[in-house]
């Protein structure tokens, strides 16, 4: 009997089966995305951007608002996929729902002092993401400093710069939709500053780094080995534990973008819940602390994905404010900053979200022991283990010295 089918055979998983989801589907899309256009270390929160665009997406019409539609929740029913992605939400962000962890969603929209928000949309937004309201002159300084205090404040300084001034004044936009993801929470088996030791990482290119290597020996992490990878699924503190970190080591240091193209809704469902039961196994874990800030215009992933004519002029966000006979509007930018910091103790995220509307014009871009020793390019999730959804995301694939 293999290791593997052991673990299936003797383990139970510590949730129930989920089926895959729409919500799972945009999220790894989005993560496979990310990952084919960035050449090193990325967070993306596929929690914030979906957020973001599901915003967008009620501001829409017609042919504009079925290419939302495919995009973000593919062949399901639109308006019951954002009520049941709204309905998460509201579980997700409930307090007791997350007793022991912090997670916080933000949003917010502002429109240009010459331009009116469709009173239906601001009502919409408020109802589904308890969204905020205001008015800002983007063609000042002022106005970027609105929106950076904004973040600043959602994301407790994690994000202290979402937006340049120089950015919004050279082409001010009608509508800024915006949002903050902020989460904090402890390991429930954590690491100890003293066990931490200076070791290699390897990349894929043969070489090799000086990292701080994490160190412990726990039976309260969740093991799970497929083809030419393993992974461990740590959970974070809370009551009850609700999020967890699932961290998947390809055997070859240059295996990751092999591993990310198997990662689609149907695999991630199957693993997630075929991690080893916790307390039957020891897990004796390496893990580098790491700390990544990360920014981009997802633009360029976004059409990737599918999504362009929304980029394009003269687009139907009428349910927005925006009018036909002035040219329509359209998305000059997607604006995604992210922070992540994986230590000892646990794990601190944040993520803001803009997405930039222009009016008409044109746009500018014994117990069993296994060791995991995670000392090699790496993708990572953290997870509503509920049902899978992922909150942040990415790959380390290098680490400098601290």
């Amino acid at each position: 009997m293999s290791l593997f089918s052991f673990f299936r055979s003797k383990n139970k998983p510590s949730t129930a089966p989920v089926a895959p989801t729409v919500q799972h589907r945009f999220d790894l899309n989005l993560v496979r995305a990310v990952a084919q256009s960035s050449s090193g270390n990325f967070t993306v929160s596929p929690l914030g951007v979906l957020a973001a665009l599901t915003l967008a997406l009620n501001g829409a019409d017609g042919a504009t608002r079925k290419e939302f539609e495919n995009v973000l929740f593919g062949s399901a029913d639109a308006p019951d996929a954002v009520a049941a992605f709204a309905n998460w939400l509201r579980q997700l962000l409930a307090p007791n729902e997350r007793e022991g962890a912090v997670l916080t969603l933000a949003t917010s929209l502002w429109a240009d002092q010459r331009f009116a928000l469709a009173p239906a949309f601001i009502e919409q937004a408020h109802a589904l993401y308890e969204a905020e309201a205001g008015t800002l002159d983007f063609t000042t300084a002022a106005a970027a400093s609105t929106i950076n205090n904004w973040v600043r404040q959602h994301t407790q300084g994690r994000i202290p710069t979402m937006v340049e001034a120089a950015t919004l004044m050279s082409a001010p936009p009608a509508v800024l939709l915006l949002n903050a993801v902020y989460f904090q929470a402890k390991w429930k088996s954590r690491f100890y500053e003293e066990d931490t030791k200076p070791g290699p990482f390897r990349l894929a290119n043969g070489r090799q780094q000086e990292a701080q290597l994490m160190r412990q020996v726990s039976s309260q992490i969740g093991y799970l080995v497929g083809q030419g990878w393993q992974a461990v699924s740590m959970p974070y503190f809370g009551y009850p534990s609700r999020f967890a970190m699932l961290v998947f080591l390809p055997d070859a240091p240059d295996g990751l973008p092999n591993f990310l193209a198997t990662l689609n809704a149907t695999s991630w469902a199957k693993w997630r819940n075929s991690f080893s039961g916790r307390d039957e196994i020891d897990i004796d874990l390496t893990l580098p602390r790491f700390r990544i800030a990360w920014n981009t215009d997802l633009v360029p992933v976004l059409r990737q994905m599918g999504l362009s004519a929304a980029f394009a002029p003269g687009n139907d966000f009428s349910a927005m404010g925006f009018r036909a006979e002035e040219g329509g509007g359209f998305i000059s930018a997607v604006l995604h900053n992210t922070y992540l910091d994986v230590a000892e103790e646990g794990t601190e995220a944040a993520a803001a979200t803009a997405v930039l509307m222009v009016a008409g014009g044109a746009p500018p871009a014994p117990k069993r022991r296994v060791e995991v020793k995670f000392d090699s390019p790496f993708f990572y999730a953290i997870v509503d283990q509920q049902d899978g959804s992922l909150i942040f995301a990415g790959t380390v694939t290098e680490l400098a010295q601290p």
